[in-house]
């Protein structure tokens, strides 16, 4: 039988849904879609037929707009209408025929572009008066007190337009289950229902969006399109929103898929309207002798061509704050994302591979200009687990735009038990100062001159401070622990600072940079890593435990170095020494070996290797094999160690 010493815990988290693996558009940079709408009437004659006229009035067609452009549109018809188009697609036939069919086709661009959101007051003030019905209610999008106090209360405080519509999205995405079920299916429900009932598909959930938006004053209206979705992996109706800015427009904001200030290209828009219950096709007819009865509509959108992946937008980075731990303990994640441009975003970060979460694996984050913020999850490792085994699994994070950060949690029964009260007091430490991350006139990066470092070393930080206000900022105090240093930032100016850390008695660990005066508070957070020597660990061994004796068989096992070890010479019972040069990460090894070398004693590997300064190390591992059938010779060979 094999025998594992090491077991890899991975689990792949179903959120992220196999629609992405098979077509992720998020990251494309532009879609060529076809659009197809079609549908039909059928005439039933009576005695003394006669039509004097029959119309459609289709609301459902693409437009122009800053995301995407009509490159064709063919408005059919047979037998032949007169047509026209302005905000609807009209047909009249004046001439009576058992059947009338029509549609539309169309060839689509649309681009993914982020919108670029700068400040605007909230709540917002002299709003334009042919705005004002995009604030008031409407059938199904309606008002109640309980919609508006609960908006009223996630707005509560807030200065800027998209912070304030970022905080009722991201309420009704955490709050509304999306549940396509019979009753809300088939018939749109209105907002106070939802509200109510926290349940609802993409029009319910949006039309609740839109309704707590217009009780606090924001311009909303409702989207009807299509989209690329997982259900199925094809395109399908959709409802969105869009949220009217002052400076820009209206900015589309998309609550069933966390997309705000922004949607992915797989959207086509076909119209937008005040009620979530406008109608997608209306029919009038002037007639005698005769029965009318529309068909359903038809619509299908197809991907001609994608254009090339847009490059990573944000720089993520995933940081476990406890790692080595015992069975079933609760692990603190952090994951940290910076904003790179001069106005408003938002992602969605999603936990990729873990072990089991204590809640959802998708949080989506708002970022002002330059900011940096914390995310944090927490994954629990399994209860019972084998005392001889060392576990290891991956932990990963991705965001919307392909930005992609992992680590590795270890695991095993010897390491101390992280209670779920530990965990979040951990990052209770850290949240309770994240308040003094931001500041609208002062931006504060740091970084460490090296990924990881030796007790022996003195870590280098190095600081800059830019100055993104309208005045000079003086008399900062900039501190790395005890030691400060004062600095100016006039307007437009940059400042280099650097600072020295001796890493004597200092262990891995959270460093914050902070700078303040009487105005400005922003703290900077950095990991350090360090290290008093390489441990190199062999995880994932595989041979077989049971031999007969002159058996030839293979030994499987992963070097891993969490820092850069070099001239590392290992050696293998019954075999040369094999020499790797350098290694820092992960090493896949297979050795070919054969049984007769292995009576009554183990298979020892020995390494030995040096660290960056040259000093000298060495480690052994023996794993235990029962050999049988062994002929005498071979026993007394084996005693005075000839074979």
């Amino acid at each position: 039988m094999k025998k594992k010493l090491l077991l890899i815990f991975l689990l792949l988290l179903v959120k992220v849904s196999l629609a992405q693996q098979i077509n992720d558009y998020n990251k494309a940079s532009s879609l060529d879609l076809t659009f197809q709408l079609s549908s039909s009437i059928d005439i039933q004659q009576t005695s003394s037929p006669k039509l004097e006229y029959l119309t459609t009035q289709l609301s459902l067609f693409p437009i122009t707009d800053q995301r995407q452009e009509v490159l064709l549109l063919d408005i059919n018809s047979n037998p032949i209408a007169k047509t026209s188009q302005d905000k609807e697609v009209k047909y009249t036939w004046n001439e009576l025929y058992d059947s009338y069919s029509f549609g539309i086709d169309a060839n689509v661009k649309t681009a993914n572009n982020l919108i670029k959101i700068k400040h605007s007051d909230f709540p917002i003030n002299n709003l334009d008066e042919s705005l004002q019905e995009y604030t008031q209610f409407t059938e199904k999008i309606d008002i109640n007190d309980d919609i508006s106090n609960k908006a009223a209360e996630l707005v509560r405080g807030k200065k800027d337009l998209f912070e304030a519509t970022f905080s009722i999205a991201d309420w009704v995405k955490k709050n509304i289950k999306y549940d396509l079920n019979t009753l809300t299916a088939e018939s749109v429900q209105k907002s106070s229902w939802v509200y109510t009932n926290r349940e609802g598909v993409c029009d319910e959930m949006t039309g609740l969006f839109i309704s707590m938006l217009r009780s606090v004053g924001i311009p909303a209206r409702f989207v009807s399109g299509m989209v690329y979705s997982n259900v199925g992996y094809n395109f399908g109706n959709h409802g969105w929103a869009e949220v009217y800015f002052p400076d820009i427009g209206w900015v589309p904001f998309d609550v069933t898929f966390g997309q705000y200030g922004w949607i992915d290209p797989s959207h086509i828009k076909l119209s937008d309207s005040l009620d979530s219950a406008t109608y997608s096709a209306k029919y009038s007819w002037k007639s005698l002798g005769i029965e009318v009865n529309p068909q359903e509509l038809e619509l299908s959108t197809k991907v001609n061509s994608a254009g090339s992946d847009i490059a990573p937008i944000f720089n993520i980075q995933i940081n476990l704050l406890e790692d080595e731990v015992g069975p079933g303990s609760y692990v603190p994640i952090e994951v940290t994302i910076e904003n790179p441009y001069d106005f408003y975003v938002s992602t969605s970060l999603i936990i990729t591979k873990a072990p089991e979460l204590t809640e959802k694996n998708e949080k989506q984050i708002f970022l002002k200009p330059r900011e940096k913020k914390n995310l944090f999850w927490i994954t629990k490792t399994p209860g019972s687990l084998n005392n001889n085994f060392l576990y290891t699994s991956e932990i990963e994070v991705i965001d919307t735009f392909g930005s992609k950060s992992s680590t590795t949690l270890q695991y095993a029964s010897k390491y101390k038990k992280i209670t779920l009260d530990d965990a979040q007091a951990s990052i209770n430490e850290i949240v309770s100062n994240d308040a003094n991350t931001y500041s609208e006139s002062l931006l504060l990066r740091c970084s460490l001159s090296k990924q990881y470092y030796y007790a022996i070393e003195t870590a280098q930080v190095n600081c800059k401070l830019s100055n993104l206000g309208n005045q000079d900022i003086n008399s900062l105090d900039v501190c790395l622990l005890s030691n400060c240093q004062k600095a100016n930032v006039f307007l437009n100016q940059d400042v280099d600072l650097t600072f020295n850390l001796p890493l004597t008695n200092k262990s891995s660990s959270t460093l914050v940079v902070n700078a303040k005066n009487n105005n400005i508070n922003v703290n900077n957070y950095l990991h350090l890593k360090v290290y008093d020597q390489p441990n190199i660990k062999i995880t994932s061994i595989e041979y077989q435990e049971n031999l007969l004796y002159n058996e030839d068989f293979e030994l499987s096992f992963v070097l891993t170095s969490d820092v850069k070890v070099k001239n590392l010479k290992l050696k293998i019972t019954g075999q040369q020494s094999l020499v790797i040069e350098e290694l820092k990460g992960s090493k896949d090894i297979i050795v070919s070996l054969n049984s007769k070398h292995f009576i009554n004693r183990p298979i020892t590997v020995d390494l030995e290797y040096e660290d960056e300064f040259n000093r000298p190390y060495s480690q052994k591992y023996q794993y235990s094999v029962n050999i049988s059938n062994v002929p005498w010779y071979a026993r007394l060979l084996a005693l005075f160690r000839l074979i």
